[in-house]
């Protein structure tokens, strides 16, 4: 049996087998998940700053934020308005309001568990999500919006408020003392199960993770498929 599912219904599905007895012990199941320190905002734009018309693809530009010693620190992606297609009202709101979307690798430090009928995902505020306010207000001033930036409290952690790329929880690893599947998919203890999702993911990718979880499903089909059992 293959788990690809989607991270949050990959760890779903197999929280709620372990809980209800169906598959035994798993564990470092939920461990070392992450929200991937995306984030997204929308500023108020004078009108003269954005397109009467947009035609093409939905992504104007991406911009790579070096950190520490010229590594990659997050990344923004500047789409162009109007974002949502749809009633005359929406066009025209966002014909003021400008889309900025930011990802940064996260700690990978959250947790995902099994409560009743569903998961509880506890997850703690990024550093990197600060940086990434930074940057989106930054480009949004150099971009015409005259309002001041936010004044954020030195040293506190902001919270993401949504995820794009959840990743992690059933982390690929060398053994089950440190996590849940080998470098075949397969779950440790538990032979014929594989996972082949995001989930199994053990560290940040440094872009949209969709590539990297192709290239690993296909390596773990063709693991499948040489498997002499």
């Amino acid at each position: 049996m293959v788990l690809a599912a989607g991270t949050l219904n990959t760890l779903r599905i197999l929280l709620r087998s372990v809980a209800a007895g169906r598959l035994g012990p798993i564990p470092r199941l939920g461990q070392r998940f992450s929200m991937a320190g995306d984030w997204v905002a929308f500023y108020r734009m004078p009108r003269e700053s954005m397109p009467e018309e947009v035609k093409g693809h939905i992504m104007d530009a991406q911009i790579r934020v070096p950190g520490a010693e010229n590594e990659f620190d997050h990344q923004i992606l500047i789409p162009t308005s109007p974002l949502i297609p749809g009633s005359w009202l929406l066009r025209n709101i966002q014909r003021r309001l400008m889309p900025l979307f930011g990802f940064g690798p996260d700690e990978m430090n959250g947790q995902v568990s099994w409560k009743g009928q569903g998961v509880v995902v506890r997850h703690e505020p990024q550093a990197v999500v600060r940086r990434l306010q930074a940057s989106l207000d930054r480009i949004a001033r150099e971009l015409g919006r005259k309002k001041a930036p936010r004044q954020a409290e030195p040293g506190k952690r902001a919270r993401p408020w949504l995820s794009f790329h959840p990743l992690g929880g059933c982390c690929m690893a060398a053994d089950a003392s440190r996590g849940v599947v080998n470098f075949r998919g397969e779950v440790f203890s538990h032979p014929g199960l594989y996972v082949g999702d995001a989930s199994i993911f053990p560290t940040m990718t440094i872009a949209g993770p969709q590539l990297s979880v192709s290239a690993l499903a296909s390596w773990i089909t063709e693991r499948i498929v040489k498997d002499p059992a």
